[in-house]
């Protein structure tokens, strides 16, 4: 978006540095993502609820990751237009309450029992506070850093985190270790980034 100018951002033109640090962070994402275990496999388990396809899961998550760009790009131009960056903020998630309240009507299954609801942690209700910081960062940021130096950042700091989570078993995650190739994919993030950002 930064090279060719969409949606209203200057464009940059083509520079072979930022692209190549484009290259870098997808090779870093799949060397992250080749070592993460099929979650429930081992016991046999199967996921329920998202109602996707499973040979559909990495396509939908690259397409909903290519959404979040251009979206950080149209909520920095939703604040210019309304000029109060809350105002901006609250405009942004009305859709978003509106469909999940629509999904949530049309496919109001499974539906939690008593001991599911026992077993929220405290800290799990912030999690849509968690998603609002990044989008309070886009309506700020992106136009001043760039959409690609942005979300390479976001993206970065989030693989970087969860790798840690992963490792360390944080916030009941399934442990993983960080092994040589997860470290590999990481650094090759991090390079990826700096590349885009400084050039």
């Amino acid at each position: 978006m930064d090279s060719l100018g969409l949606f209203g951002l200057p464009g940059g033109g083509f520079k072979p540095l930022p692209w190549l640090g484009g290259l870098l962070m997808a090779v870093g994402v799949t060397f992250i993502a080749r070592v993460t275990p099929d979650k429930g496999s081992e016991a046999g388990e199967t996921e329920t609820g998202h109602g996707l396809n499973p040979r559909l899961l990495y396509p939908f998550i690259v397409g909903a990751g290519a959404l979040q760009a251009i979206g950080v790009v149209w909520n920095a131009q939703l604040r210019e237009a309304l000029v109060n960056p809350w105002l901006a903020a609250l405009v942004s998630f009305l859709p978003v309450v509106f469909v999940f309240v629509l999904v949530f009507l049309l496919r109001p299954k499974p539906l939690p029992q008593r001991t599911d609801i026992e077993g929220v942690r405290w800290w799990m209700p912030l999690a849509g506070l968690t998603g609002a910081v990044a989008v309070f960062a886009g309506l700020l940021f992106v136009d001043k850093v760039g959409a690609g130096a942005f979300n390479g950042l976001l993206i970065t700091a989030n693989l970087l985190t969860s790798v840690a989570l992963d490792h360390f078993g944080w916030v009941g995650m399934k442990r993983v270790r960080a092994g040589a190739s997860r470290l590999g994919g990481a650094a090759l993030m991090v390079a990826g980034i700096l590349l885009i950002s400084l050039f």
